[in-house]
């Protein structure tokens, strides 16, 4: 059920299946929903390469979405979802950092909506 989730909306319908099941879920079972959306769109658009440690969480988009990509409005995005994405540019590659410490929920309450938000010109 929840290698299902591929949108916002199907998150939702599943936890409330889920809750109407087994009660309240615990905020692991969440965010293990958001690493299973995260997964799907990560595939969708070719990324290939994840880093994260204690510090940060980091992504390089492809140079084939990085270089037809409207990037000045995911920076838009990205600032409204919160101000500590940064962005790099590196062989031909879009590379979207964000730093996890001082994070009120878990990186991938932010990343995954960010994603979701990638435009291809």
């Amino acid at each position: 059920m929840i290698n299902t989730i591929d949108s916002y909306e199907k998150l939702l319908e599943v936890k409330m299946e889920l809750e109407d099941r087994f009660g309240k879920i615990s905020d692991e079972v969440e965010v293990y929903m958001y690493e299973e959306w995260f997964e799907k769109i990560a595939e969708s658009l070719g990324i290939t390469r994840v880093i994260q440690n204690d510090r940060l969480v980091e992504i390089e988009l492809p140079a084939a979405i990085s270089n037809n990509i409207k990037a000045d409005k995911l920076f838009m995005e990205a600032y409204s979802i919160n101000n500590k994405f940064k962005f790099r540019y590196f062989n031909k590659k879009i590379i979207i950092s964000l730093p996890v410490k001082g994070l009120e929920k878990h990186f991938l309450y932010y990343l995954v909506p960010l994603l979701e938000k990638v435009e291809i010109n």
